[in-house]
C-alpha cells in the first residue's frame, strides 16, 4: 500500500485471521508528518475530529478492522478509533438500474 502524496510512508501489510490489518514492512511513523505536506492539515481547535495524519498512524499500527453496521467499519488501535464509511454514489440513491 502507497500513500501516493507522501511515497516516504509506504507500507506492506496482510490481512490476519484475528481481524487486523498487519503492518510487514514500511519506516516507523515519526509522531507528527516532518516531511509531507498532504499530511499536515491543522487539527480543530476542539480535537475531535481526526486529520490525515491521524489516518497514516492507525494504519502504520496495525488496527484492527471491525464491521460497524449501515456499510461503515471500524479500524482501531489503543489509542483511536477510526470509523471508515462509504458515501453514496449518484447512481446509488436513485436506487437499482432497470
Amino acid at each position: 500500500m502507497l500513500f501516493d502524496s507522501c511515497p516516504t510512508y509506504e507500507l506492506g501489510y496482510r490481512y490476519t485471521d484475528e481481524g487486523r490489518i498487519l503492518k510487514t514492512r514500511g519506516p516507523p511513523v515519526p509522531r507528527s508528518p516532518q516531511d509531507c505536506e498532504a499530511l499536515s492539515a491543522d487539527r480543530e481547535a476542539d480535537g475531535r475530529m481526526p486529520v490525515p495524519w491521524d489516518v497514516m498512524r492507525v494504519l502504520h499500527d496495525s488496527p484492527l478492522v471491525e464491521w460497524a453496521g449501515n456499510g461503515d467499519i471500524l479500524l482501531s488501535t489503543r489509542t483511536i478509533g477510526l470509523v471508515l464509511s462509504q458515501v453514496p454514489s449518484p447512481a446509488s440513491e436513485q436506487g437499482p438500474l432497470r
